[in-house]
């Protein structure tokens, strides 16, 4: 029996018989299944659609959330960015995005858990801290701090000011593989280690030889925006590339691959009128506007941006970049390429 392929790539039976569909109803009551009933397609489909989140929606949302969620819950006050094309509330298949406020003299609990986490900090003050593995890591504005799964981290807030943070964790991905495990640290608080255990001396150019055995995992650093930032400004003179401009990956310091086994980390600059061509990828990507404002063209969605916004391209769509300000642009994303590329599934497309 011939059958066809339709525009989307689905395999149709041409003919469909009464036998056929009796025997389909048996294999179905056997929890079983035709291999012809299955969707058979020549590449993938976007999960979730291209969305943009507002800062202004979003700091209303985080106000009403401090307000309605004691000072217990600090630790559960993410307000997350929900794909409306997604039924499982993820941002895209593989990772949850969202924005956190801690207020003056807020705590968030000492926890672990099976999901890798970062946060990019968006309103910081250097007194305000995240503590990982009994590290204090200060919260200073455009800071990009690292919680590998499995260290115990949380967050305090002794200061006057109000903290913001994105948060993005791989969390869909670990639950599609069922592999979530939570822990409560015994103190709201965990204790904090001494100096010789420090990210920068355990992950220098020279360090104590057992140091970071198990790096694979990510390490529990930060990367100090003003260091990242000088990077940027070294090469905004340089042709950057024809799809994000000049970009710039944050790599883990002792193996040189990704920020996180499960995702991997950028910032770019769009400078003053630059346009980027279209490509697509296998990866899912989260963006978040630190500075500027521009267009992101994501399949048939103009998605218009500025300072503070969040959007989302999914993983297969077609997307390019527009700085419409007089400013450069300045975007921090976040997508699931690692999985992909560790499994040899990650493909990027241009229309070159």
């Amino acid at each position: 029996m011939a059958g066809t392929i339709k525009d989307d790539g689905d395999y149709v039976l041409s003919q469909r018989t009464e036998a056929l569909e009796g025997f389909e109803q048996e294999l179905e009551s056997s929890h079983l299944v035709g291999e012809w009933q299955i969707p058979r397609r020549p590449q993938p489909l976007a999960g979730g659609v291209p969305y943009l989140w507002k800062w202004n929606t979003m700091l209303n949302m985080m106000r009403q959330a401090v307000e309605v969620l004691g000072l217990e819950e600090g630790g559960r006050r993410s307000i997350l960015y929900t794909n409306p094309g997604i039924p499982t509330k993820g941002t895209t298949l593989s990772l949850r995005a969202g924005l956190q406020m801690l207020r003056p003299h807020e705590s968030a609990w000492a926890h672990r858990h099976s999901m890798s986490a970062l946060r990019f900090v968006v309103k910081g003050n250097p007194g305000a801290y995240t503590v990982v593995d009994g590290q204090k890591i200060h919260t200073e504005e455009n800071d990009l701090i690292l919680t590998p799964q499995g260290t115990w981290h949380h967050h305090e807030n002794p200061t006057e000011e109000t903290v913001i943070w994105l948060d993005a964790i791989d969390t869909p991905f670990v639950r599609n593989i069922n592999a979530i495990f939570y822990e409560q640290h015994s103190s709201m608080k965990q204790p904090l280690v001494d100096d010789t255990e420090s990210p920068q001396l355990q992950a220098g150019w020279v360090r104590p030889p057992q140091a970071n055995r198990d790096a694979n995992r990510g390490l529990a650093v930060a990367y100090k925006w003003q260091t990242t930032f000088d990077s940027l400004r070294r090469l905004s003179g340089k042709k950057g590339s024809a799809y994000d401009g000049v970009i710039l990956e944050y790599v883990n310091p002792l193996t040189g691959g990704a920020a996180l086994p499960t995702i991997d980390c950028h910032v770019q600059m769009l400078r003053n009128g630059e346009e980027t061509q279209e490509h697509r990828h296998t990866s899912g990507t989260v963006y978040f506007v630190i500075q500027g404002e521009g267009e992101t063209v994501a399949g048939d969605q103009v998605l218009s941006w500025s300072k503070g916004d969040g959007f989302v391209v999914p993983n297969w769509a077609w997307h390019r970049h527009r700085n419409i300000g007089r400013a450069e642009a300045l975007l921090f994303s976040v997508s699931d390429a690692p999985v992909l590329k560790a499994v040899q599934l990650y493909r990027e497309e241009t229309k070159d």
